[in-house]
Formats: C-alpha cells, sequence, structure tokens
C-alpha cells in the first residue's frame, strides 16, 4: 500500500517514508522519488470528528527488521490528528518507528500548516518536525520545510513552486544493535572498560569494533532550494507544457537545472515526455530521459 502525507511537490516532507528524514548528499531529485526497498505491510485508518476535525493512524510491519523479537518490535506506528478552519488546515504528527529497524531512528513529533489563503489553485505550507533521542532525552534533529504553489488557469495556464529546506543534526551514529550510545559509553558498557583508564590501545581497538557497526543518520546542516515553473499552450490541436527545475544543495554545493516537455496525446493515448537534467557544482553531468507513457482508460 502506497499512502504519502507529504505536503511538498520536488523535497521530502512524507513523515512516512524512513529516508525522508536523514540527511545525506544525495542529489533531492533522486531522493523525492526513490522508493523504499524495505517490505512492509501497512494498516491504516481515519476517523473524522464533527466536520473539522480528523484522526488518523498508521502501523506498519517491518519484515526487513533485524532481530529475532516479538511482533511488535517490528511495528511502526504513525499518527495526526488534523484540524480545518476555512483557509487553513493545522496538523500535529508524529511517529515511532520499530525497536528492530535496521537504522534504529528517534522518535519524531512535529507540526504543519497548510493554507490556500492565496486564493484558487494555490497551496502555501509549513512543516517542523523534530526527533529527541528516548536514551540522551536531547533533541537529535530539526527539520523545517515551506513551500508555495500557485496555478493560473487558461488563457494563462502558468504553474510556479518554490521550496526551502532547512536540516540539523546532531553529528554522532548509531549501533545497530544497541541504544544510542557514543563510542566511549558503548566499549565501557558492553567491555567493562572505564573511558581515561589507561588503557588506551585496548580502547581505541575497540572504538574500531563500534564504528564498524554503527550506522550515520545525522549530519550537521543541509539547506535545499528547489523552484519549479510550467507552462502550458495548444499547438495544433495538441497541448505542450514548458516546464524547468532548479535545485541546490547549499552544503554540497552543487545543483540542477531540469528543462522538459510534455505533450499530451502525441499518439491515441500515448504522452510524451522529455527532460534534460544538467547538475553544475560539485556533480557535473548531463542527461537526456525521453518517455512514452501509455494512459488506457477502462
Amino acid at each position: 500500500m502506497d499512502i504519502s502525507w507529504a505536503l511538498s511537490r520536488m523535497l521530502y516532507t512524507n513523515i512516512i517514508e524512513d529516508e525522508c528524514l536523514i540527511i545525506t548528499a544525495e542529489d533531492a531529485f533522486h531522493r523525492r522519488n526513490r522508493k523504499s526497498t524495505d517490505s512492509k505491510f501497512t494498516l491504516s485508518a481515519s476517523v473524522p470528528i464533527f466536520s473539522y476535525l480528523s484522526i488518523q493512524g498508521l502501523a506498519q510491519y517491518e519484515s526487513n527488521a533485524l532481530h529475532d523479537d516479538t511482533m511488535a518490535d517490528y511495528i511502526s506506528v504513525v499518527g495526526k490528528v488534523e484540524g480545518n478552519l476555512k483557509n487553513f488546515s493545522i496538523s500535529v504528527l508524529g511517529k515511532r518507528w520499530a525497536k528492530s529497524d535496521n537504522l534504529k531512528y528517534d522518535p519524531c513529533v512535529g507540526a504543519q500548516i497548510v493554507s490556500t489563503i492565496l486564493g484558487k489553485n494555490s497551496s502555501l505550507f509549513v512543516q517542523g518536525l523534530t526527533h529527541f533521542s528516548v536514551y540522551s532525552k536531547a533533541l537529535t534533529r530539526a527539520q523545517v520545510t515551506a513551500g508555495l504553489y500557485k496555478y493560473f488557469s487558461a488563457p494563462i495556464m502558468l504553474g510556479l513552486a518554490f521550496e526551502y529546506q532547512g536540516s540539523w543534526g546532531r553529528d554522532e551514529i548509531r549501533t545497530t544493535g544497541s541504544d544510542n550510545f557514543t563510542a566511549e559509553e558503548f566499549v565501557a558498557k558492553n567491555y567493562s572498560i572505564t573511558p581515561g583508564s589507561g588503557d588506551k590501545e585496548k580502547l581505541t581497538s575497540l572504538k574500531n569494533i563500534y564504528k564498524e557497526c554503527t550506522v550515520a543518520q545525522y549530519k550537521g546542516f543541509e539547506h535545499l532550494f528547489a523552484a519549479e515553473i510550467g507552462w502550458s499552450h495548444f499547438i495544433l490541436t495538441k497541448k505542450f507544457t514548458f516546464g524547468c527545475k532548479w535545485f541546490h544543495d547549499y552544503r554540497g554545493e552543487y545543483g540542477a537545472v531540469a528543462p522538459g516537455i510534455i505533450i499530451d496525446e502525441i499518439l491515441p493515448h500515448v504522452t510524451f515526455k522529455s527532460t534534460a537534467p544538467i547538475y553544475y557544482g560539485s556533480q557535473q553531468s548531463y542527461s537526456l530521459v525521453i518517455e512514452l507513457v501509455l494512459n488506457l482508460k477502462y
């Protein structure tokens, strides 16, 4: 079951997917469209309360977990309380990852506001997410995403979208088989060696073993910027849509410009799509992507 609570058109804001909450230097275009390789069973429910409030819940069974624990240890739980007031939708949401999840994420809580205050065919949103370590009782991750989308209908037929995402995370690593410990705490707990005891050579060796069985989750700061523009026009009864996406990773000092075109019904029931991403900065490259999409109505 493919369920998404994403708000953005270009950047990750979907709390349901694990991958959206990791800071990496990977291209956001690829991150946005990447599917999780985890095998999961999902159960969801939505309960309306009056006409302006609803509660949504979702549970995922993680079949790729690492340990032979109880069934409850394999289940991730996501929840959202959403209220609607005139042109605003306000939500409070959170997620607890499965105890046996192979990346051992900290629990996440956050809030988001979506508004159509800018008029018809528009959307303005702000989302904030925070992670707290159960072990250290400290904030380990914070992310703020803001975006604006506006579409101007005929005869202009122009769409604009702008998004920003700022993230901060403590530069720490987590063991795949234990709780969230620093290297010194991990060694002291598992090998009965007190940091500063004088056995520096053995302590260093054990720290190296510790690092080999860990997974890095959060790394400093990240600033992502993205924009999209699309314009449609009819040429010889065919609808042409010309567009361009732009993305820039401030921390990674690279970005991409991706002009493209979509032609509806280029052949009966066939849509033509083509884009030519141009990457600049530290990841310079060029490519051309062409797609023919078959649309069958039955």
